[in-house]
């Protein structure tokens, strides 16, 4: 196979437990994010300003979708995993 480097590579990652994975966030803020129940201070949002919450949630419910930030890192949300 001309590409089995890269699955041998893959396997070793993951064998030895540094293969990223999403981590769903339940809520996230400029300042803090929720995953699994637990609140963490949010290092990784780029709503580094905060404005990303001002609007009204109830009035445009599709705005939540945004992730904020690179799936892999803080912006992979409940909704996107539903």
């Amino acid at each position: 196979m001309a590409f089995e480097f890269i699955t041998e590579a893959l396997a070793k990652q993951q064998s030895e437990g540094l293969l990223r994975q999403r981590q769903a966030v339940e809520f996230a803020s400029a300042r803090t994010l929720t995953v699994a129940g637990k609140r963490y201070i949010n290092f990784a949002s780029n709503d580094y300003l905060g404005l990303a919450h001002h609007f009204d949630v109830a009035e445009l419910p599709e705005l939540h979708s945004g992730s904020r930030s690179s799936a892999l890192v803080t912006g992979y949300l409940d909704i996107h995993q539903q």
